[in-house]
């Protein structure tokens, strides 16, 4: 038996840019929707994502491989922080919205692993930033469109990604 770490999730977008989404998470059962301007609801109970750390260490999801170069940055922090790995990257965004993450660093993520979590996680007042150029709004579509690295959460997990990988501002 295993984990059954899988959704199904729906953005909605106007002018290119998500303003409401919707996630099943098969593993809960549950539907998390939501967007900036309206908050954001799991099930029947309004969601925050989490302003302090959810355990001792930072807590945060990340799909691997991830560019050597990140690697390189991350190496000393990733002994200290603890990173979950979940089904997909719209799983890590819902659980960063409900407060179960810190934060979220996707860097292979494409726009539809996206699209729903971008608003649900802005709904929850988590901050959402891509790590290059903004993918939204989307003016075109395509299944051979290249990744949207990004990142996502709480002002401590924003603080401790920037300083790993060394972004300037």
């Amino acid at each position: 038996m295993g984990v059954p770490e899988c959704c199904i999730s729906l953005g909605l977008l106007r002018n290119g840019i998500p303003v409401y989404g919707f996630i099943y998470d098969y593993g809960r059962d549950n539907l998390l929707q939501g967007g900036k301007s309206f908050g954001s609801i799991e099930g029947t109970q309004m969601v925050t994502a989490s302003n302090n750390l959810v355990n001792e260490k930072l807590t945060f999801c990340m799909h691997f491989p991830i560019p050597p170069s990140a690697l390189s940055s991350l190496s000393t922090a990733l002994g200290t922080w603890r990173i979950r790995c979940p089904g997909s990257a719209a799983v890590g965004l819902a659980n960063v919205a409900t407060g179960r993450l810190d934060g979220c660093l996707e860097f292979r993520a494409k726009p539809w692993d996206c699209a729903a979590g971008y608003p649900i996680c802005e709904g929850a007042g988590a901050n959402f930033h891509f790590l290059y150029s903004p993918l939204f709004p989307l003016r075109t579509f395509s299944p051979s469109m290249k990744s949207c690295p990004f990142r996502v959460g709480s002002e401590l997990f924003h603080k401790e990604v920037i300083n790993a990988l060394g972004i300037q501002f």
